[in-house]
């Protein structure tokens, strides 16, 4: 195993090589997946406002608040109890040359970017699958094996290091290019597998839209160290910029429909969000980012081993710097506080890997996230049922039952921060298997 293992990222994309024999395929080809079956239960506090939260994706999707009647709005007051299963395959192809193919199909909604999730009880009805990953990577090392680079093009895991879902959910697979160049500080061991320094830069298409120039992007670049501490502790640490170029709604023109495709194709609830139709229709609306998004974020995580058991201090903090209250307010005629800012901290005790039968695991963490902190529609997909503007923690405990199988058991509790009230508790049971 590489000493920057880390850091590879595996990448997809379908080829045919005619010089390569058979066996040779067979042998350079690694299937790879997971399933999780969950069970789940969803309560909402006696006090929390009806009414008021709305459904953004479908408001935009049928034209308009009073087209989506009672869609309109989301569940804030009847506790839900569901089941639901993720299944995920992979395949993995070494290429020669230092270059890889990664192909992975995932269950779940194919609009949204933050659940693989499918909910059981549609009559029976198949599950619903997509192309979840579908890129190529070329991961050269040079001979001292002390430098290494990851060039991922396609549709890939997060290329960025992070140990909290504060602005990035696990689910999230990034499409575009990015590259890592990765340093070994600490000399040729094989027994090590810190980074020393590493940097990691991407860009990536999310919105192209063909009669305009203003095509969505996002932008990333991160810094980061892993330092040893003794023989297996170690600490962590990245500064991160993510930079999301036309993010933000811009308000049609009277009657006119011009800059529809400015509103988001997905969120999730938090952001500040205002009516771009601008037409005489009282019953049609859509709605759009009200501010600009280019985040900050700094992560640490401290691993201190005690033999087979480790403990884990981590946080993140983020802040969007580039919110601008003037041109909110010329956007929306709303004078609103800059809500941009959010922080987790997390804990985590027991064995990094379970590979056997009674092995555990236990984890709590803490987040407070502002509305307009990070965009919503890419943040945890759980807590509080996703989004910002939420403070609250999750507490849990895995347990292995065997090499490749664990239980999981998970508490979440949140409420709002500065929205109407809102408290959510969601109770899960995962049983995972995973090859």
């Amino acid at each position: 195993m590489r000493r920057f293992a880390l850091l590879s990222l595996p990448l997809l994309m379908c080829g045919t090589n005619t010089n390569a024999q058979p066996a040779d395929w067979v042998e350079s080809m690694r299937l790879y997946g997971d399933m999780r079956a969950r069970i789940e239960a969803t309560t909402f506090a006696d006090d929390n406002a009806s009414g008021v939260y709305r459904d953004f994706n479908v408001v935009n999707d049928r034209g308009g608040i009073g087209r989506a009647g009672d869609a309109a709005v989301l569940n804030t007051s009847e506790d839900r109890f569901r089941l639901a299963g993720r299944l995920r395959l992979g395949l993995v192809a070494q290429l020669g040359n230092s270059f890889k193919l990664d192909a992975r199909l995932a269950s779940g909604n194919a609009r949204s970017p933050v659940s693989t999730n499918q909910t059981l009880g549609n009559y029976g009805g198949r599950w619903t699958v997509n192309v979840d990953k579908a890129a190529l990577l070329w991961n050269p090392l040079n001979a001292a094996a002390d430098r290494e680079l990851d060039v991922r093009f396609g549709r890939f895991s997060n290329p960025f290091v992070t140990n909290t879902e504060l602005v990035w959910d696990n689910d999230v697979t990034f499409e575009g290019l990015s590259a890592t160049y990765a340093f070994d500080l600490f000399g040729r061991d094989p027994a090590r597998m810190e980074r020393g320094l590493f940097v990691t830069l991407g860009a990536f298409p999310l919105q192209e839209v063909e009669l305009s120039g203003a095509d969505k992007w996002l932008y990333g670049a991160q810094l980061g160290s892993e330092l040893p501490l003794g023989t297996q502790s170690k600490l962590r640490m990245t500064a991160s910029y993510f930079d999301y170029e036309n993010i933000a709604g811009l308000r049609n023109s009277p009657g006119d429909q011009a800059f529809d495709f400015t509103a988001p194709r997905f969120v999730q609830k938090g952001n500040t969000l205002f009516d771009i139709r601008n037409d005489t229709d009282p019953g049609s609306n859509l709605f759009a980012l009200a501010g600009e998004y280019e985040l900050l974020s700094a992560n640490v995580a401290l691993d201190l081993a005690f033999d087979a058991t480790h403990v884990v201090l981590g946080g993140e903090y983020v802040a969007n710097v580039g919110w601008d209250a003037a041109q909110v307010r010329a956007r929306t005629g709303l004078a609103l506080a800059a809500r941009t800012s959010g922080y987790e901290a997390i804990v985590t005790v027991g064995r990094p890997v379970l590979a056997a039968m009674g092995q555990w695991r236990a984890f709590f963490s803490y987040r407070y996230l502002e509305r307009d902190a990070t965009l919503d529609g890419f943040t945890d997909s759980e807590l509080h049922l996703g989004g910002t503007d939420l403070q609250g923690y999750l507490a849990g405990i895995d347990v292995g039952l065997s090499r490749g199988t664990w239980l999981r058991l998970r508490y979440q509790t949140a409420s709002e921060i500065d929205g109407p009230p809102l408290g959510v508790d969601v109770w899960q049971l995962d049983l995972n298997g995973q090859f």
